[in-house]
């Protein structure tokens, strides 16, 4: 699985807003996320509603292992690449400060 799509479901998710959920490794590479867009300057959903929707979504397809993989994979991306990730793909684009 690749680092963009990753991003794009995640990022996609988050944006979806729904729902609670409560702490699991796919609330993890969520929360992951969110950090990592804000502290790139990136903006994006960043409240518990969005982290909690996020991680629903990701728990409806993924396993835990693989939201693990996911949150380690998001903290080790530069904000270079997540910005080019995120802003290369319109769907996800429109939810961030992309210029």
């Amino acid at each position: 699985m690749t680092i963009k799509s990753i991003l794009g479901v995640i990022s996609l998710a988050a944006a979806l807003a729904l729902g609670a959920g409560c702490s699991s490794p796919c609330s993890d590479a969520c929360e992951a996320f969110v950090g990592r867009t804000q502290s790139c300057g990136l903006g994006g959903p960043s409240g518990d509603a969005e982290i909690d929707a996020c991680a629903e979504a990701l728990q409806e397809t993924y396993t835990d292992d693989t939201c693990d993989m996911m949150s380690s994979s998001i903290e080790s991306q530069s904000c270079e690449s997540l910005k080019q990730s995120l802003c290369g793909d319109p769907s996800t684009a429109q939810h961030y400060n992309c210029n």
